[in-house]
């Protein structure tokens, strides 16, 4: 048998993470949509906050959610939880 440590460092076996550019997620209400406004991703923080603000100045009395969809997602585009959050 021959010795594999010869060859150099092992690769570990880790999920990859990607980084997610679209991690902030405006959901408009329903009243927004029929209207055009339809749901929206960002990378900025603020700019999400200002498309947030814009729907509320138009439809007051609806809901309208910000989301932090994670920093990270795996291969197969599920949220890779990091431990910043923590």
């Amino acid at each position: 048998m021959s010795d594999f440590s010869s060859k150099g460092p092992v690769a570990e076996n880790r999920p990859h993470r990607y980084k997610n550019d679209f991690r902030w997620r405006v959901m408009p209400p329903d009243k927004a949509v029929e209207q055009g406004y339809f749901n929206r991703s960002f990378g900025n923080k603020t700019k999400a906050v200002a498309y947030q603000k814009l729907i509320k100045t138009l439809f007051p009395d609806e809901p309208c959610a910000l989301c932090d969809t994670g920093k990270y997602y795996d291969a197969f585009g599920h949220i890779y939880r990091s431990k910043e959050g923590r």
